[in-house]
């Protein structure tokens, strides 16, 4: 059973957001070097699975890890030999690949503007 409901994902991701905007003031008021951290993998995976339930209608998606499977989503429509990627990026940067990733579906989902809460999805 996915537990990962919308409410743990709005939380986890309202607590984040807080985490990284204070931490962008200490930067600017104190001229700290502090480097960000990334988006959770929990919350940038389950935010794709939330917009695949409820845009493409696949009620079947879930949290692989809240399942018990290999990737990143799990999904009824798509080969479990090859389970579903996903890629978040909040820059112009590259994204990065094992050199043993096997994947057969892979989503990105652009955050590059997501302190205003716009995030995009592309399905490749």
């Amino acid at each position: 059973m996915d537990n990962y409901t919308p409410e743990v994902l709005q939380g986890l991701y309202q607590r984040y957001k807080d985490s990284y905007e204070y931490i962008a003031k200490l930067k600017d008021e104190k001229n700290l070097p502090i480097r960000q951290q990334n988006p959770p993998e929990d919350i940038t995976e389950n935010i794709v699975k939330f917009i695949i339930q409820n845009y493409e209608g696949d009620a079947s998606c879930k949290w692989a890890k809240a399942i018990g499977k290999n990737g990143d989503l799990y999904s009824d429509k798509y080969n479990h030999e090859y389970p579903i990627e996903v890629k978040a990026f909040t820059s112009n940067g590259p994204s990065q690949f094992g050199p043993r990733k096997k994947f057969g579906v892979l989503y990105f989902l652009d955050m590059r503007n997501w302190l205003n809460n716009i995030l995009v999805k592309l399905h490749i």
